[in-house]
């Protein structure tokens, strides 16, 4: 019987992985054998993530990632697939909200959302599975969208739009990856007390 919680063969991207839920995918799989690339805009807490994984075995190397600037998602990945070989998962777990009712929404807090949660997950991910169709790779991609992708609540609906269209995009690139092996999910996660949602 496989061990289902056995990663030790697999090279994983973690986006977001400087605080929350991404810095606590990124110990659980490093306890789990996984190399671990953290990705995130703040690395100098990604630095001492880093330190933390390896000082207890673990295989990982910080990578500046910025979702929301185009040309560092490629950057970022080169950086990681040089440290710690071809990635093999994409954890695509950073994003953002902005609370406040639809009517105060500007178009900033729009795009900024938007861009980190939709645009930004969307051209990670398809970044991500150009490289494994070029290397005739199996992969796994694992879009974080959230409960809230399915029901709403009042002061998040550019975040529950953006992870609407997490759900839509995950089923999209499952049905169009499949044949090149590349599995596509999405987790939706309900409340968890993380630095981003602490004061709701």
């Amino acid at each position: 019987m496989p061990d289902l919680f056995d990663v030790s063969k697999e090279t994983i991207l973690v986006t977001g992985a400087s605080q929350g839920l991404g810095r606590q995918f990124a110990r659980v799989l490093s306890a789990h054998g996984a190399a671990v690339a953290l990705a995130a805009r703040q690395t100098a807490k990604l630095k001492g993530l880093e330190e933390e994984l390896e000082s207890r075995g673990g295989r990982a190397v910080a990578v500046q990632l910025d979702v929301t600037d185009m040309a560092s998602i490629p950057a970022a990945i080169d950086a990681a697939e040089a440290a710690l070989g071809p990635i093999t998962v994409l954890i695509n777990n950073a994003g953002i909200a902005v609370e406040k009712l639809a009517v105060d929404q500007t178009e900033a807090d729009w795009d900024a959302v938007i861009g980190a949660n939709l645009k930004g997950a969307y051209f990670t991910a398809t970044e991500m599975a150009r490289r494994m169709i070029a290397r005739k790779q199996a992969g796994n991609i694992v879009n974080v969208a959230s409960v809230l992708g399915f029901g709403v609540m009042k002061f998040l609906a550019p975040y529950t739009i953006s992870k609407a269209g997490i759900v839509q995009a995950t089923k999209a690139m499952a049905l169009e990856l499949s044949a090149n092996n590349i599995r596509v999910n999405a987790l939706e996660p309900g409340y968890i007390d993380t630095e981003m949602n602490k004061e709701f």
